[in-house]
């Protein structure tokens, strides 16, 4: 498995950042040694992490998990430290219906001191995993891309040094989830179900590339190994965490830890009932979309190499993400949203429906550190249809209110942008555009996508500057809905 050597290969290559984990995985990685002074340091700045939310957790378990990985041999000093970490994860962590955090636990436990012990993910119909699946936080009933290929990773790896068949299926059908969040050409749909304060590029990608890498090796499908190779590229600057859980996985092949190849392959869905989510190809395009979400896009759309990272409704301030998004949980089960029409094909997609809007006011997240957002009282209907290579949509409003008025929006990541008979416009500019809507032609090299609304009124364009924010894109393009249930629509094409 020489792509994990490169894999892990590209942290080995950089220089020794300034942070404590950086440093110490560096030199474990290129075979250094790793003083007892490095590590100690690291412990106190796990112990240091405050566990107040359930991101606090995680990032405390990648933080635990990264020091036992690196951890070479029995220290009974350091050891003693390991263990009061282990007590305060599992004596302050949150509920045991995060699978994420679950299955950081486990993974804990066997790295420490070889431990085996029950782990049963509770997955949907296709594959994917809830950020929380019983009642404690109703905003949590979504699937979070990164959170579901960690967990794949997790089940993989104890799967196969547990020799637990079960483990290695639920770690591929959660696989067969986070492939459907790739376009035709392997690149990942950066903003489906991501709020956008939690918008990571690279750990996100890096994270899929591994999953990717190990599952090609684990599966037979060629699918996954042309989509591994178009994330792999991507792989720059790589996080410590995932370098040394590649490192990990290379270590068992290369102590010949035995792992049945799985023969069938692995299958790509085009749909998900229990989430309300499409994926359509076609040729060049390639659109996602989800009527559950929170705080998050209604979907995303790749064409040509232009890439519209999130479309959906946003209420003023554009400026402050969240004022964002929808607000529509999954329950888990088909029947929660069966009053959608959602249609797949080769040629033809559609997908129709109603779903809610976040609340209006700008201070809507939540004080309780494990909440994000509040449903609002706005409903928005959708009518999604790609036909070959184009995409229309149509969108109405349940209800107007002149105080809170309602966007559309879709933030694009292009080179620039052309307005019809009013000029070009580019990312970091200063200049932006408002006044009635008109065609926009957004362009990449020789590649060209044109947004065409076909209604009358008042559309923005701004320049953002891509990067970590508002999923990499580098146009917000906002249009006001100023009429109640009237049909407002874009040919994308």
């Amino acid at each position: 498995m020489s792509g994990l050597v490169t894999f892990f290969k590209g942290r080995q290559d950089l220089d020794s950042g300034s942070d404590l984990l950086d440093q110490a995985s560096d030199a474990f990685l290129k075979g250094e040694e790793i003083g007892g002074v490095l590590l100690f340091s690291m412990i106190e700045e796990c112990k240091a992490l405050p566990l107040e939310s359930p991101e606090d957790c995680l990032d405390f378990y990648r933080l635990l998990i990264s020091i036992l990985f690196m951890r070479e041999e029995e220290n009974q000093r350091l050891d003693h430290q390991i263990e009061g970490l282990i007590r305060k994860g599992k004596t302050e962590g949150f509920w045991k219906s995060i699978q994420l955090e679950e299955g950081y636990r486990r993974l804990v436990d066997y790295l420490y001191e070889g431990k085996r012990q029950p782990f049963e993910v509770k997955q949907l119909e296709k594959g994917a995993v809830l950020q929380e699946n019983e009642m404690h936080a109703l905003e949590r009933h979504i699937p979070h891309p990164k959170e579901n290929a960690e967990l794949a990773l997790v089940c993989l790896y104890l799967g196969w040094v547990w020799q637990d068949d079960e483990l290695v299926q639920s770690g591929l059908k959660l696989t067969e989830f986070c492939l459907s969040l790739c376009d035709h050409d392997g690149v990942l749909f950066q903003g489906m179900w991501v709020r956008e304060s939690e918008y990571r590029e690279k750990e996100n990608t890096q994270t899929f590339s591994l999953l990717f890498t190990i599952a090609s090796y684990v599966a037979l499908s060629s699918k996954v190994q042309v989509v591994s190779e178009a994330l792999f590229e991507k792989r720059e600057g790589l996080q410590p965490f995932v370098a040394l859980f590649a490192k990990a996985f290379q270590r068992l092949i290369e102590d010949e830890e035995s792992f049945p190849k799985i023969h069938e392959g692995l299958t790509l869905y085009d749909h998900d009932q229990s989430l309300g989510f499409l994926r359509y190809h076609h040729e060049s395009l390639s659109f996602a979309c989800s009527a559950s979400g929170v705080n998050t896009g209604l979907g995303v759309i790749h064409k040509k190499g232009i890439h519209i990272t999130s479309f959906g409704p946003h209420y003023a301030p554009l400026a402050d993400s969240n004022c964002y998004g929808i607000f529509r949980p999954s329950n888990g089960s088909r029947d929660g949203f069966k009053d959608l029409t959602i249609e797949s094909g080769d040629e033809k997609a559609r997908f129709k429906g109603w779903t809610r809007v976040v609340t209006p006011v700008a201070s809507h997240v939540s004080k309780q550190p494990y909440s994000f957002a509040e449903r609002g009282q706005q409903w928005l209907f959708f009518d999604v249809v790609g036909e070959k290579d184009t995409v229309n949509l149509t969108i109405r409003q349940s209800q107007f209110d002149e105080t809170v008025p309602l966007n559309f929006v879709f933030f694009v990541s292009a080179d620039k942008g052309m307005i019809e008979g009013k000029g070009e416009i580019l990312p970091k500019a200063l200049e932006r555009f408002q006044g009635r809507s008109n065609k926009i032609i957004f362009s990449r090299g020789t590649e060209v996508v044109t947004i065409t609304p076909n209604f009358e009124g008042e559309m923005e364009v701004i320049p953002l500057a891509g990067g970590d924010h508002f999923w990499s894109a580098d146009f917000l393009l906002a249009f006001p809905l100023m009429e109640k249930m009237s049909a407002y629509r874009w040919n994308i094409e």
